[in-house]
């Protein structure tokens, strides 16, 4: 029983932890689509760089 307190108050931590993030779910939605830009832009670049070199 104790484990299962221990994991029910683990899954609240996180479950608030959840809630305050999402106090301002535009900026996460803006920030999480800049990441995403950001990493496609580098995938580009070096997929780009390597077709551009001679084998």
């Amino acid at each position: 029983m104790e484990i299962l307190d221990k994991k029910s108050n683990r899954m609240s931590r996180a479950n608030s932890g959840v809630s305050e993030r999402s106090e301002f779910p535009d900026l996460q939605r803006i920030l999480d689509f800049l990441s995403l830009r950001n990493l496609l832009s580098n995938e580009l670049f070096f997929t780009f760089i390597s077709l551009q070199q001679p084998i």
